[in-house]
């Protein structure tokens, strides 16, 4: 097998893919469902377009037509991003945290998503119990995984790669971001005597996201940078206002891991391995 068809050739349980499933709806619905609940719609349209946001994400979410509705829901989150926010101008809806949530649900849709955790795989079951015969596996082709590493990694490649220069390594951009948001500290008159640690802190921001996109396809790099991303990512939700961003960066690392190996941390959890 060539270096190539290693790197796009996934095969494995699909709980890895429906644990993300379950839990990028929930993100959506952190980001979305306040502005989208049905009496803030001033138009038919917008009422229309309401309904199917709630209707699809709980349909995705249980796992009912589990690709069907992720896809749909994922095409949905793209039109509000798109549409309301780039066309229509609602800032709301244009963050680079709207689309990477848009992009990531309709890149997961081209996983088997429905093949655990979910609606789809209890009828599965009871068809095969009514049908006297084996339940079925919830292995399947994760090949598309491969898409959601690479939209991640060059998020955070160019992330790093628009911070890598003088006004930011040397902690000056990241001192007017702290003043900026940290006003009631008056943080401009302390900032002397934490101007190291924020210049170490910018430094290790920049290492550490030019660090991810790269190290994370070698898999016994990952012990040590899946830590550094969540204390990369936890830190600026803690300290910034970045909304769903780290929230769904932490939760795309999931699918870096093998698929074993997060069935394996599941069924002793579960202490069953059933699907």
């Amino acid at each position: 097998m060539t270096r190539l068809a290693r790197l796009t050739t996934r095969w494995g349980s699909t709980r890895p893919v429906a644990i993300l499933r379950m839990a990028l709806v929930a993100t959506a619905w952190s980001e979305w469902a306040s502005g989208r609940l049905l009496y803030r719609g001033d138009t038919m349209d917008e009422f229309v377009v309401s309904v199917a946001f709630f209707v699809l994400s709980a349909m995705a979410f249980v796992g009912l037509w589990a690709r069907a509705t992720t896809a749909a829901f994922g095409a949905l989150t793209i039109v509000l991003v798109y549409g309301y926010g780039w066309l229509g101008g609602v800032d709301d809806y244009w963050h680079h945290h709207s689309k990477l949530l848009a992009h990531a649900l309709l890149l997961l849709a081209l996983t088997p998503c429905g093949l655990s955790l979910s609606v789809d795989r209890w009828r599965a079951v009871r068809a095969a119990e009514r049908a006297g015969v084996e339940r079925p596996s919830i292995d399947g082709d994760l090949w598309a995984t491969r898409l959601l590493c690479v939209a991640q990694a060059v998020v955070w490649f160019w992330g790093a790669w628009d911070k890598a220069d003088w006004d930011f390594l040397s902690g000056g951009r990241l001192t007017q971001i702290f003043v900026g948001h940290f006003t009631n500290m008056n943080l401009a008159q302390v900032q002397p005597t934490f101007a190291p640690l924020i210049t170490i802190a910018s430094i290790a921001t920049v290492a550490i996201e030019f660090a991810l996109p790269f190290g994370l396809w070698f898999r016994r790099l990952r012990p040590w940078l899946v830590p550094a991303a969540i204390l990369l990512h936890g830190t600026m939700y803690v300290l910034l206002p970045v909304g769903t961003f780290s929230v769904t960066m932490m939760l795309l690392l999931l699918v870096w891991f093998e698929a074993d190996e997060v069935e394996a941390v599941w069924s002793k959890v579960d202490g069953t391995g059933a699907g």
